[in-house]
This record gives structure tokens, C-alpha cells and sequence, in this order.
């Protein structure tokens, strides 16, 4: 699928049905409503909790309180943005030397977990 992906013409458009093609489309919107440069998971969860006629919505409309579901999502995209402004985190074992301080940076630190780039 791959290949067949990298050989269409940077023209191609996806074959998506209509509804598909809302839930995009509403994803963006969302994104734009938030202020974000990018059309992420969140926006598309966002944009299938508004569409309660698709396949999708049905499944969420059935199964949870749809309203708490989109204020749970929203409140942890605040406290996302929140923690992205006010900390910075590093891997453990980053060199103490390129650490910036708080101080010049103006936020705190958090210790990330041991990783290997």
C-alpha cells in the first residue's frame, strides 16, 4: 500500500466518502477553534463525538455520556497545553550541562523516563 501511496501524484486526493471527509473536515475545524497548527487524534475524536448520525457517533453515542466525553477531552488538551508552557522534560541521564535552569527558562523540570534515541 506503501508503494502504491509514493507512486500517486502529490495531486492525488484520497477517495474518502462523504462522511469521512466531514469528520475532516470537522477535525479541522476543531483545531482551528483551539488555536492548534495541526489536525491531531484529538480533533478527529472531537469532530466524531459532533456526529452522531456516522457509524462512529452512533457507537459513542450509545455507549458513553457524549457531553462528558467531550469536556474530558477538552480539559485534557488544556492541561496538555498547560504542561508544554510550563515544563520541560528531559531524558534521564541528559548531560546536567545542556540543561538550561529554570531560571532561564522561566519553567520546571521533569525528569523523563530512560530512553534511547
Amino acid at each position: 500500500m506503501e508503494d502504491y501511496l509514493m507512486s500517486q501524484p502529490a495531486t492525488h486526493q484520497p477517495n474518502w466518502t462523504p462522511r469521512a471527509d466531514r469528520l475532516i473536515q470537522g477535525a479541522a475545524t476543531w483545531s482551528s477553534r483551539l488555536g492548534h497548527s495541526y489536525v491531531g487524534t484529538e480533533h478527529l475524536l472531537l469532530s466524531m463525538l459532533d456526529d452522531k448520525d456516522g457509524a462512529a457517533g452512533r457507537v459513542l453515542y450509545d455507549s458513553l455520556d457524549v457531553e462528558a466525553a467531550r469536556a474530558a477531552v477538552l480539559t485534557l488538551i488544556e492541561q496538555a497545553a498547560q504542561i508544554k508552557q510550563t515544563s520541560v522534560v528531559y531524558p534521564v541521564g541528559f548531560p546536567q550541562e545542556l540543561r538550561l535552569t529554570q531560571e532561564q527558562r522561566g519553567e520546571g523540570v521533569v525528569e523523563g523516563p530512560d530512553y534511547e534515541p
